[in-house]
């Protein structure tokens, strides 16, 4: 097209806002095809995703040009100034904010639900503890680096034993106590929420009811006072959403097993101690013949890990760890696998509902501290002469994304506070996981887009708290593969994925 020598506007702005949308969905689906792979760097899958958000910010964003179409289509434009005062009246009077340099201090409504109790005490606790963390969580993601000191400062506040009995050294707190302090401790820092979740989420909460009294009394100490740092092994590099297709195996070896193969994506595998690797008895195939087994660090066997650097959760990296004949004493089988019996396959599913709840909640203090920040702009930015907040289109961004953050924290308190075995329930656990991450995206998405070209630059947290919330619709189970569960649930019968 052409208008005096320039492209006609309008074809621009359709084709911009089109083009921009497009590469944005392609990429976005392109990523999680690829599963937890496309999360990593290895491949360019998370370099393509980020590469095209950038695009719908520069050239005008896609509310601006969304301004202009709209003009261009209805042949009148449209002064996005505020209206000057009329001979009987005055223009609005724009909104007090408090500002404090460079720092903004904005007042406005909480965005956690009043608690009471010793619920409120706790997530009072997990604040101050928080607050402490703050001033690292760039650093983390920056340098790419175990967050130690985010570690000590959790173990020193008795933060990573609050889900263990009390015999164990612990507090004896549920899912729903460790959900809430996780949303906490993300609302500041994700890196230190993953910590958190490792302990009191993760597997040493399989150990605890799964596990036999020795295995409690041998591990579990350790997991309250954290000296012990456990990670989950799962994933292969041929089997992620297909968990019943693991090819770790455990022959027989005396009295107990010798542990064979390759297991990827295991969250802070380079700096864990110890590990609850699911695998299966050696002939056995699909899901019969599943089991978990604990494996230390420097056992013979236990090849050096290397690791698989990621697009967001840096300071947590990810490993791929190879097991070359590790001895496994029978007093180290959590789950026995059976060569005629599925049983391991559904203990592997309901054990992981912990995580997921976990996984969730740390989604929502993400989502929670880009929605904050994008309160904080629309109050203090100001264009065409007045509050980015006294745009309508802009009001109803914040009015969605608050929607959706407190849709999510219901769905999640709700699968937190259930019981099935020891377990939340699966149903409740993979409809707030499958809601949540999928708010958690959005609030994310829309947060940087109100920042403009600014939410892009790494000077802001905004493009962090983005890749953060990248992940979390692919560990613990894609979003994809929840859906066939919560399926399964709702129908009340199971489908098999296979021809």
């Amino acid at each position: 097209s052409n208008d005096g020598g320039f492209p006609v506007t309008r074809y621009v702005m359709n084709a911009k806002i089109a083009a921009n949308e497009a590469a944005e969905f392609i990429t976005r689906e392109a990523m999680q095809v690829h599963g937890h792979h496309g999360y990593c760097r290895d491949i360019p899958m998370e370099r393509l995703y980020r590469d095209a958000r950038g695009t719908s910010i520069g050239g005008g964003t896609l509310e601006t040009n969304r301004n202009v179409l709209a003009a261009e289509v209805l042949g009148r434009r449209f002064d996005q100034r505020r209206p000057q005062p009329s001979a009987n009246g005055s223009a609005p009077a724009a909104a007090t904010v408090a500002t404090n340099g460079a720092s903004p201090q904005v007042e406005f409504p909480p965005l956690v639900p009043p608690l009471t109790g010793d619920l409120a005490a706790l997530r009072d606790r997990a604040a101050a503890v928080a607050a402490t963390l703050a001033e690292d969580a760039k650093r983390w993601d920056e340098e790419e680096i175990f967050p130690e000191a985010s570690l000590e400062k959790l173990r020193a506040a008795g933060i990573l034993g609050l889900t263990m009995p009390k015999e164990y050294g612990g507090e004896a707190l549920g899912v729903l106590e460790a959900c809430i302090v996780a949303e906490e401790i993300a609302a500041v820092c994700m890196n230190s929420s993953m910590l958190v979740q490792m302990f009191l989420n993760g597997p040493p909460r399989a150990i605890l009811e799964l596990g036999t009294e020795d295995q409690r009394q041998r591990y579990l100490p350790g997991v309250a006072t954290g000296e012990r740092f456990f990670s989950i092994a799962i994933s292969e590099p041929q089997a992620g959403s297909s968990a019943t297709e693991l090819e770790s195996r455990l022959e027989p070896d005396g009295d107990g097993y010798r542990l064979y193969g390759e297991k990827c994506y295991i969250t802070a595998g380079m700096r864990s101690d110890t590990f609850l690797v699911f695998c299966r008895l050696a002939g056995t195939s699909g899901a019969k013949g599943l089991g978990a087994v604990i494996i230390e660090r420097g056992q013979e066997g236990f090849e050096t890990p290397h690791s698989q650097p990621k697009m967001g959760g840096r300071g947590i990296g990810e490993a791929v760890i190879t097991f070359d004949g590790v001895r496994v004493e029978s007093r180290n089988v959590v789950v026995v696998p059976e060569a005629g019996s599925s049983k391991g396959a559904a203990i592997m599913l309901k054990q992981f509902n912990p995580e997921r709840c976990g996984n969730a909640a740390m989604g929502i203090g993400v989502a929670r501290a880009a929605l904050r920040d994008a309160i904080v702009r629309l109050r203090t930015r100001k264009q065409f002469g007045r509050e980015l907040a006294e745009f309508q289109g802009l009001q109803w961004k914040i009015a969605d994304m608050s929607l959706r953050l407190e849709s999510a924290r219901e769905l999640l308190w709700r699968a937190a506070s259930s019981d099935d075995g020891g377990f939340p329930n699966t149903r409740w656990t993979v409809m707030a996981k499958i809601y949540a991450n999928e708010a958690t995206r959005f609030i994310c998405d829309e947060a940087l887009q109100l920042h403009g070209h600014h939410g892009y630059c790494r000077d802001l947290p905004l493009e962090r708290y983005y890749r953060d919330a990248r992940g979390l619709s692919l560990g613990g189970g894609t979003t994809e593969v929840m859906r066939n569960v919560l399926a399964g649930e709702v129908l009340g019968r199971r489908f098999s994925q296979k021809d």
